[in-house]
């Protein structure tokens, strides 16, 4: 079935077919998945019990054609209550800090809610995203969603 682009016309496709494709792509898919994550797993294990290390710690295995690479990724974080410790134990906390001023959500529903002449006003700042997400779903007969 050839699905053209544009504004779909529902009396030109087969819809039960359409949704049963769509199950089964979806099946297939999350059963590739999961080999995928299978096979993933069973390498990285060969990978740390034989993998040769390179200078940055990445673990290899090398075959004729092909090498499998167990790639070890660093990132660094600040340990901010280290800091905090060392920065006012030696004089530099004024150094190093900011004071932002922050609105704090909890504080503005307690405001609508304790005086309810502001809420009109309050809520309208509050902006709606949509998503949409593609559920098939099967129905018994007579049963209402």
């Amino acid at each position: 079935m050839t699905i053209q682009r544009g504004t779909p016309d529902p009396q030109k496709y087969d819809i039960d077919r359409l949704i049963e494709e769509y199950r089964s792509a979806k099946e297939f898919a999350e059963s590739a998945q999961k080999r995928v994550t299978q096979y993933r797993n069973f390498l990285v294990e060969v990978l740390q019990a034989s993998g040769t290390a390179d200078h940055k710690g990445n673990l290899w295995i090398d075959r004729d054609n092909t090498s499998a690479k167990y790639e070890r990724r660093v990132s660094t974080r600040l340990d901010a209550e280290q800091l905090s410790e060392w920065a006012q134990q030696s004089g530099h906390w004024d150094d190093i800090i900011e004071v932002q001023e922050v609105i704090v959500e909890d504080k503005v529903l307690a405001l609508a809610f304790e005086n309810p002449d502001l809420a009109p006003e309050i809520n309208a700042c509050y902006k709606e995203t949509e998503t949409w997400a593609l559920k098939i779903v099967d129905r018994k007969i007579g049963a209402d969603e």
